[in-house]
């Protein structure tokens, strides 16, 4: 026991995206990186995220750190020219599309993202956009809202919100 908390040891090993998190907490609030299963599958991740909902309710912010759009050989390729790839906009906006839906429609929409015919350009694995069906798993009965995108080459950083701050 640790100050009244049972220490469930530390991971020798994160990602990138916890690691920011981790390195900005000026309020000091716990942060757990949740893994993504090691399949595809769509609806065991949005499930994931409908087991986490019940936090939100505690307070607890759920942040789903991913990319909206991510082929990072079509990055480096078009980086020179600042050309960017016709898919970053189209299937940035159909992800818009499906975290702005109605909460009854979002994970039919989820999985739906994963069955087109642009998605292995524009996630050749799909490690960076199952944070995402986590996160809309977890919103419940929230529409989601798109803060910001930036579409660059092969890649589109984009920024979604559920529910307040």
């Amino acid at each position: 026991m640790e100050n009244g908390r049972r220490n469930m040891g530390v991971m020798t090993r994160i990602t990138h995206a916890a690691e920011v998190v981790r390195l900005e907490n000026p309020l000091n609030v716990p942060i757990v990186q949740v893994s993504l299963y090691a399949n595809e599958d769509a609806d065991a991740h949005y499930r994931l995220g409908q087991i986490l909902e019940s936090l939100r309710d505690e307070g607890i912010l759920i942040i789903g750190a991913g990319m909206a759009v991510r082929n990072t050989a079509d990055y480096r390729a078009t980086k020179a020219t600042d050309q960017g790839m016709p898919y970053t906009v189209t299937f940035e906006k159909a992800l818009t599309e499906t975290i702005t839906a109605k909460p009854a429609e979002r994970q039919a929409k989820m999985d739906a993202l994963l069955k087109r015919h642009d998605t292995r350009d524009v996630h050749p694995i799909f490690n960076h956009l199952l944070p995402t069906h986590i996160a809309a798993g977890a919103a419940g009965l929230d529409v989601g809202k798109k803060l910001w995108d930036l579409p660059e080459g092969g890649i589109n950083w984009a920024q979604y919100r559920f529910g307040t701050v």
